[in-house]
């Protein structure tokens, strides 16, 4: 048996615990913090009737905008309300569509994983797994043009328009909810970068609440 001196003997049990302990921090680190950026803006049928454009790759925050003030930008996710005969009717929209090369696709991930639904789902949801990325999809090809498709009245038919809303990832779902029952999805942007993203309010007037954070690399499976 070699013999091994004490002063060495107790270097190599410090050196195993250093390792260990570098180990353990590794584990325990927790994953690249996200930041969430929140938006107030107006999608009011009388005022911005194009509704408003959300581009998740403009800079390093995204970026929101009236689609009647700035119809080119590249955006990812639009907002608007389509006025019926029942009222208006605000729709969540995501670039393309099933039948569009390189369309948006998003994800509603509320149910997986127990992510949940509210402000603090929204926070805590930090891990992008691989059922969430096997869920995602593009929005059905939508089809009501409220210049056709009218009621018995003549107006724009909001029955006709909620069964479209249907074919849409997100659509009108919730919009109307209050914040603590917001869901949450999941959306990858026309560059395949991944975000979450939460609809928050919509207030009298016509003015919504949106909130938005891209996922670090480190955290998709």
């Amino acid at each position: 048996m070699r013999y091994i001196s004490p002063v060495k003997y107790t270097f190599i049990l410090f050196a195993i615990a250093l390792f260990s302990s570098c180990n353990d921090d590794d584990e325990n680190t927790p994953p690249p913090a996200t930041t969430t950026f929140q938006a107030m803006t107006n999608i009011n049928p009388a005022n911005f009737p194009a509704g408003v454009g959300l581009d998740l790759s403009a800079g390093d925050t995204g970026r929101v905008a009236a689609l009647d003030v700035e119809p080119n930008i590249e955006w990812d996710i639009s907002i608007l309300t389509i006025k019926t005969g029942a009222g208006g009717r605000p729709g969540v929209f995501l670039f393309g569509d099933i039948e569009t090369t390189g369309a948006v696709e998003g994800a509603k991930v509320s149910m997986i994983n127990m992510t949940g639904i509210g402000p603090m789902a929204f926070e805590n949801f930090i891990q992008v797994t691989t059922a969430m990325q096997d869920s995602l999809k593009a929005d059905g090809v939508f089809a009501f043009d409220p210049r056709v498709d009218k009621d018995a009245d003549g107006k724009p038919d909001a029955e006709r328009l909620a069964e479209e809303y249907k074919k849409l990832v997100i659509g009108d779902k919730g919009i109307r909810r209050p914040e603590p029952e917001q869901e949450i999805y999941l959306i990858k942007d026309k560059y395949g970068a991944y975000h979450k993203f939460q609809f928050v309010m919509l207030a009298n007037g016509g003015n919504i609440t949106i909130r938005w954070a891209k996922f670090e690399d480190a955290v998709i499976e």
